[in-house]
This record gives C-alpha cells, structure tokens and sequence, in this order.
C-alpha cells in the first residue's frame, strides 16, 4: 500500500468525512518472564472501535541480543483479511529467519500488515495475532518490545476514505531469569544433621553401667 501525500488527505478531509476515532494497538501480557534458551509469546491486542478499518502495518522491534524471532501467526479474528496483502518478507533475510506472512527486515525489526479492502471490524481487545521469540540472550538479560507504525509499510486508515487512523501503541518487556544457586532441601540437611550425630556416638561409645557383683 503506497503512503498517501497530504494533499490526498486533505481532499478527503474537505470532502466532510466521518470523524475519525483513535485506536490503539499493544502487546500483552505487558511483561514477562522466561528461562535461558525457552520461548515466550505475546498477543497482539487492537481495539479501534466502531469505525471500519482499511487495514496498516505495525513495526516491531527488540534487543537481538535477548530475543530472537521465531514465529508469528495471525488470530482467526483477521482470517476474512485480503491475504494477498499481507507483507512480503524482504530479499535476503538474516540468516535463520522463520517464514510467515510478516516482514522481517532486521534481527530486531519485524513488519506485521493486514488488508482488507471492504473493511475490518476490530472492536475493544481483538487479538490481530501472536508473536512468539526464543530467548537467546544471557541470565537476567531483558528488552523491551516497541510498537510503532511501520515506516516501510506505512499505518493505518479508514476503509472507503482511506483518512489516517491516529494509533497509540504499548510495548512489553521480556526478560531472561538469572541464574540462581540451588538451595539445599531441607531433608538434605536433616540427613546431614544425623550423619554428624551418629559419627559422634562412634567415637564416644557409652561407659558400662553395671559391673560385675564382688565373688
């Protein structure tokens, strides 16, 4: 979808069109814990209310040294997009990039668009879809995920006037646990505590406390 010129948006401004409401699009949960080497997922959650949306793109973007890609998959809510538009990967990915309807530009820059011409309806907290990320990064490492509207996909507009949806975008962090030392069960030390005590009667055995009757 091209970026539209101002002069577009001002002819369709001057032509009186239907007042166009703010949206907003975050991550949820808006944190999260995950160990070394595991994976950790975050919904994609829009609410633009009542208004028919054309569709857009979002970027998204993290440390690369704390998380790596690993997939994203839209919700059945958007299953009625115009596929045909969903982004196109960029040539020449990273090495290891997974493949899906999204564009990953960088190791930390994804673009996630969706289209529907005829118009989306995405009212208070619909899941658009998930990300899912491997955490590659070192014990107590994290990053925040920032949301933003794509540059190279442009944001998001109006369906029929095609007058741009202002969106406000909340991230989440993810952060890697640190390494901790395995604390001793307590039966682990009720064991030792027996062991010492019957070391110590061995080496003091108890005096006889009878003895034998004068003949």
């Amino acid at each position: 979808m091209n970026r539209l010129n101002s002069f577009a948006v001002a002819i369709a401004l001057t032509l009186g069109v239907s007042t166009v409401h703010a949206a907003s699009i975050n991550l949820a949960p808006a944190s999260r814990l995950v160990v070394s080497g595991g994976q950790v997922t975050f919904d994609i959650v829009a609410n633009f209310g009542n208004q028919s949306v054309l569709g857009g793109g979002t970027d998204y973007s993290w440390d690369s040294n704390v998380l790596t890609l690993a997939g994203f998959a839209f919700s059945p809510a958007l299953a009625s997009r115009d596929t045909d538009f969903d982004a196109k990967q960029t040539p020449n990915p990273p090495p290891g990039t997974p493949t899906g309807p999204f564009d990953v530009q960088t190791p930390s820059l994804l673009s996630i668009v969706f289209i529907k011409f005829s118009g989306l309806s995405i009212a208070t907290d619909t899941v658009i879809g998930t990300l899912t990320f491997t955490a590659s990064g070192a014990p107590g490492s994290s990053t925040l995920i920032s949301l933003a509207d794509s540059i190279k996909w442009d944001g998001y507009f109006v369906a029929n006037t095609q007058v741009p949806i202002p969106v406000t975008y909340t991230g989440a962090t993810a952060q890697i646990l640190p390494l901790q030392t395995v604390p001793l069960p307590a039966a682990g030390w009720l064991l030792g505590i027996g062991m010492l005590g019957l070391l110590g009667a061995a080496r003091h055995p108890r005096s006889s406390r009878g003895s034998a009757a004068p003949g």
